[in-house]
């Protein structure tokens, strides 16, 4: 009985097949860091609202969710993707652009301590996600209900506020 060998055809196709596997990939990373990031800025949420449980209210850094045991800030999926150094995810002030920067704000809505709140997330680029701001991205210039979009993007992936409350939880 004769072994059969690989042939030169078929290793060159399973290397071309590989390569645009890896491609494809490698191209997807913009989709795939969005994707974490909204994952990621989920979780936050559902740790806020842990936080908000315990406290009655929100806090007033996401640094002050450490002090919870079961929770730690995550990695930045960006510096992940970019084949950098892993490091974690940081709070950074609304308008200072920092790939997979967090966004985040607590006040008072309600006439209670910090009941409401904030909370975003920077992508890869200042000038892609959606458009949150009429002007510079500064927390008075949210569009309400009626403002009509500028067109220009913060370079925010996500916004979301606190879920809404009944009456009896406020």
């Amino acid at each position: 009985m004769r072994r059969r060998r690989f042939t030169w055809t078929s290793v060159l196709t399973t290397l071309i097949t590989l390569a645009v596997i890896a491609g494809g990939l490698y191209l997807c990373r913009p989709l795939i860091a969005k994707l974490w990031l909204k994952g990621l800025l989920y979780a936050l949420q559902t740790h806020l609202e842990d936080y908000r449980g315990a406290n009655g209210y929100y806090p007033e850094e996401l640094a002050d969710l450490e002090e919870m045991e079961k929770y730690r800030l995550p990695l930045n999926p960006l510096s992940v993707l970019n084949f950098q150094r892993p490091r974690k995810v940081e709070q950074v002030k609304l308008g200072e652009f920092a790939p997979g920067g967090l966004v985040y704000r607590a006040y008072v809505k309600y006439d209670r301590r910090l009941d409401a709140y904030f909370l975003g997330v920077y992508g890869m680029s200042p000038h892609g996600g959606i458009d949150r701001f009429k002007g510079e991205p500064k927390w008075q210039n949210l569009y309400g209900e009626k403002d009509r979009p500028d067109g220009k993007p913060e370079g925010l992936v996500l916004l979301l506020t606190e879920p809404p409350r009944t009456a009896f939880e406020r």
